[in-house]
């Protein structure tokens, strides 16, 4: 005979009945039982864990599942989701309006986004029990149904109170701009909001944040949040506006960007000179101009895929970062983007790369002709036969840089190419160079001598200035103009002959070369600029070939040396 629903429900009751009163009779009690520590009790916890655990491998693997659907790109999230749905794996589905669904599975919850990222829902009530009071806030609008409301502008001096500030879950964008009528209501000034903020030192946002706005977190002199130590970004948040942690120089740990952001700002990060490290999600495909500018305790980034574009100056003076990952769909990286990281050592180009290679520490363009950059904190290179061009500032601040050899399919050193290479005692320069641009070797204070070959036709302006400890140098025959400030300040300078090629010699082009005793300008010198030998002492003597002071030469072309360091003819 088969048994019926009922009956086997009255069999069970009564089994278990029965194991009660046989623990009983062996007395174990009610409470041993059903206490809050009982075994009952336990037994039922213990199956909510499991419940629990089974419900979290599940939504991983839907999560996983989806990556796999979204990579063949034959369905939508809400296509992938409806499917689980027929096929048992969720009990339950609601859409979030911004492209995210709470996803259940037998009573637990789970929020999911278009990546594949698994939150937990934001539960308001618990939220709010700590937050801090809502009139410590500036709030744009108090009108629930406008669109402004939960946007708050500023602060109250009810704020200066707090160490911690916790924003209340009514807040869905924070910003930190003016509007007269919403702070004459709050009885405060925008300077008087600014110092409310000094002291705090932590921020708390809520899961309903969705717009942290530009300058919101400023530590700078005009915003204000200067002693901000800590501060979350909710998964909520889906922008982070232009400098929006820009100068929180005390601001330290990791950060972990929601994973809903789709690009990092320029200057959002600029001047965190404590922050440590920064969690960059798949959802990120772009860092702007600035964005980790003077970041100097940044000792490791990791770009995910996602990244196209690397803006300029990005990482600029990121001295503590010792290596960097290029991935494979990044097109572009502004200028500037990784100098003055004077740790750098290694630079990671992935192989599948269309634009950029790399080769003992250098950047470069896929095909290995142009050196883009070279990583700051390496003390020697050589650069690959195959360039034929080295970018503009591509050395600049290696100031661990010993030496160097330029390959002989290059015929010009760009502008700021050796820029402050500090410790630059060698360059080997080819006679394919044809010309040295401006601020080429400024400030390589180690460099004692330079041969240039006779193929040089142009020098520019300050590009061997502070170069302290050159002692010689030629200028080839077929230079026509010394550039302003070329050997200003080259102070262990002791010889040098100028070309009767030369016809222009630039303003103050040898000032402060006070160890040269004498210099001879030759006839062909037509034009003389302002101040060429500023500082030069009675003991320098300065020979002109002209029988008179030619109509091009400035009246102050020898101002601020001694009257009696130079001679009209010899």
């Amino acid at each position: 005979m088969k048994k019926t629903k009922e009956s086997r429900g009255i069999t069970l009751i009564a089994l278990v009945i029965t194991i009660i009163i046989l623990l009983i009779l062996a007395g174990v009690t009610i409470a041993t039982l059903t206490g809050e520590n009982g075994i009952l009790t336990q037994a039922q916890n213990a199956k909510r864990e499991t419940t629990k655990a089974e419900a979290e491998e599940q939504f991983a693997l839907i999560a996983n599942e989806w990556m796999i659907a979204k990579r063949v790109g034959d369905k939508t999230l809400e296509q992938f989701i409806n499917d689980k749905i027929k096929e048992g794996k969720l009990t339950g589905v609601a859409d979030n309006g911004d492209g995210t669904y709470t996803i259940e599975i037998n009573g637990s919850k789970k929020i999911i986004d278009q990546n594949g990222g698994l939150n937990n829902p934001f539960d308001t009530a618990s939220w709010d029990e700590n937050a801090s009071s809502e009139d410590c806030f500036i709030w744009l609008s108090d009108d629930p149904n406008s669109e402004d409301y939960g946007t708050i502008i500023g602060y109250t001096s009810k704020a200066s109170t707090y160490a911690t500030l916790k924003y209340p879950s009514r807040c869905k964008r924070v910003e930190f701009t003016y509007n007269e009528e919403r702070y004459n209501n709050a009885s405060t000034t925008y300077s008087d909001a600014r110092a409310f903020v000094r002291n705090i030192k932590e921020v708390e946002l809520p899961g309903t944040v969705t717009t942290i706005g530009d300058y919101a977190f400023s530590g700078d002199g005009w915003h204000y949040f200067s002693s901000l130590e800590k501060i979350n970004i909710p998964n909520s948040v889906a922008s982070i506006g232009t400098s929006a942690f820009y100068g929180c120089s005390n601001l330290s740990g990791t950060i972990t960007i929601s994973n809903k952001v789709t690009s990092i700002e320029s200057s959002t990060f600029s001047g965190c000179s404590n922050l440590n490290s920064v969690t960059i999600p798949e959802s990120v495909t772009s860092i702007g101009t600035s964005a980790f500018y003077n970041c100097t305790s940044l000792s490791s980034i990791n770009m995910p895929e996602s990244i196209t574009s690397i803006g300029e100056r990005a990482f600029y003076c990121c001295t503590s970062l010792s290596s960097v990952n290029i991935p494979k769909g990044v097109t572009e990286i502004g200028d500037k983007a990784f100098t003055v990281c004077t740790n750098l050592k290694t630079i990671d180009v992935d192989n599948d790369n269309q634009q950029y290679s790399t080769e003992n520490g250098l950047l470069l363009n896929k095909d290995k002709t142009t050196v883009i950059y070279c990583a700051n904190g390496i003390s020697e290179t050589t650069i690959p036969e195959s360039v034929t061009s080295i970018g503009y500032g591509a050395f600049m601040n290696c100031i661990n840089l010993n030496s160097i050899k330029i390959p002989i399919n290059i015929t010009i050193i760009e502008d700021y190419t050796f820029y402050s290479c500090s410790s630059l005692s060698s360059v080997e320069i080819p006679e394919s160079i044809t010309s040295i641009g401006s601020y080429a070797f400024w400030n390589c204070d180690s460099l004692s001598s330079l041969i240039i070959p006779n193929g040089v036709t142009s020098i520019g302006s300050y590009a061997f200035q502070s170069c302290e400890s050159l002692t010689s140098i030629n200028i080839p025959n077929k230079v026509t103009v010394i550039s302003r400030n070329t050997f200003d300040g080259c102070k262990s300078l002791s010889s040098i002959i100028i070309p009767d090629s030369v016809t222009t010699i630039g303003a103050e082009a040898f000032y402060g070369c006070k160890s040269l005793n004498s210099i001879i300008i030759p006839k062909s010198v037509t034009t003389v600029r302002f101040r060429v030998f500023y500082y030069w002492s009675e003991n320098q003597t300065i020979y002109c070939r002209a029988s008179s002071k030619p109509s091009g030469w400035d009246s102050r072309w020898d101002r601020y040396s001694s009257s009696t360091a130079r001679k009209a003819k010899c």
